[in-house]
């Protein structure tokens, strides 16, 4: 099954409702994750097309009312920290693209090749020398897609987050195999077997994490806008 071409504006409207857990009123409740924290304040998805906003539920009304009256001068990073702190210490400040394979790369995604394998229960030994973490999660990140060498998996993709219509990537290379196009592979074949669930691979990174848009950038993956966020201490 084949996703259909999403645009700019409605791929980043999936992607949030990926990445959270959101209302029916389009608050951010939690990260769409197992026992997540409830601490984004708020995340801004900007496209060609504009800015999408999400607050969190908990956000006093007030915040949100400043926040959309300073957006309007763009995402300005210190006018929107001293903002935030005026409500929550600001914890982390996020930023970085986010890209998508288009419907034509998805249709021609070649199945993986022999090295680079799906991982379910009967393969997590494969993890143990560079990914143990990876193990006692590996139900809720399916599917795990790893490439293997010398009997180990040296990189391996796996879901970060899931929702109806996508799934996130979360990409990890153990460092002697860096710089092989192995990472490229693994990320691919990830792809494929996301496709083949009848879901839209989603991929997105910091703009300090420079090995990981290269990455993208053999890929052939088009960037279809920015994520920013900001989490606080809560509690």
């Amino acid at each position: 099954m084949i996703p259909v071409d999403y645009n700019d504006e409605q791929l980043m409207q999936i992607q949030a409702e990926t990445l959270y857990v959101l209302n029916e009123q389009l608050q951010i409740i939690r990260i769409n994750e197992a026992n997540a924290a409830a601490d984004t304040a708020f995340f801004i998805g900007s496209t060609t097309q504009g800015m999408q906003v999400y607050v969190a539920e908990w956000m006093p009304e007030s915040f949100e009312r400043e926040l959309h009256l300073h957006l309007r001068e763009g995402i300005q990073i210190s006018h929107l920290y001293t903002l935030l702190g005026r409500y929550y210490a600001v914890k982390d400040i996020w930023a970085g693209p986010a890209y998508a394979f288009s419907s034509e790369q998805l249709e021609h995604l070649p199945p993986p090749e022999p090295d680079v394998i799906l991982i379910d229960k009967a393969q997590d030994t494969l993890l143990e020398r560079y990914f143990p973490d990876l193990i006692e999660q590996l139900q809720l990140r399916m599917p795990v897609v790893g490439y293997v060498s010398d009997g180990a998996v040296v990189s391996v993709c796996c879901s970060a987050r899931t929702s109806a219509k996508a799934v996130e990537a979360s990409l990890a290379t153990t460092s002697d195999y860096r710089g092989r196009d192995l990472a490229a592979k693994t990320v691919r074949s990830w792809a494929y077997a996301v496709k083949q669930g009848g879901k839209r691979p989603l991929y997105s990174t910091a703009w300090n994490n420079v090995n990981s848009q290269r990455v993208a950038a053999k890929l052939g993956l088009r960037q279809y806008g920015v994520d920013f966020n900001m989490t606080v201490v809560t509690g």
